[in-house]
């Protein structure tokens, strides 16, 4: 028998621990914001993407995006390769433990 998939799923409930104060919380993809530097050592352009602890503020690095928090008319950000963004060969990646707001 064949595993055949009738509708794919998509996570949007997520969990973390914030490393400073221990809040462990639940966020939902609403709850992500993307910060407005990029890295241009790839193609699309990554945008990073952050949550903030509701108890401290400390942002807490999310994951990497190929959509733009800018509005370009007529510009359409798409990749075949998600599985492996990467941003370890930034010179100017963001530090984690002091994020820009």
């Amino acid at each position: 028998m064949a595993i055949r998939i009738i509708k794919e799923g998509k996570k949007t409930k997520f969990t973390k621990t914030c490393p400073d104060c221990g809040c462990e919380f639940e966020y939902e993809v609403e709850d992500l914001h993307t910060d407005s530097s990029i890295c241009l050592t790839t193609y699309p352009c990554q945008f990073s993407q952050y949550v903030i602890c509701p108890c401290c503020g400390k942002h807490l690095f999310h994951g990497y995006t190929t959509e733009s928090p800018f509005t370009f008319p007529n510009v359409i950000y798409t990749t075949n390769n998600l599985d492996t963004l990467d941003c370890e060969k930034c010179i100017n990646k963001p530090d984690p433990l002091h994020p820009v707001a």
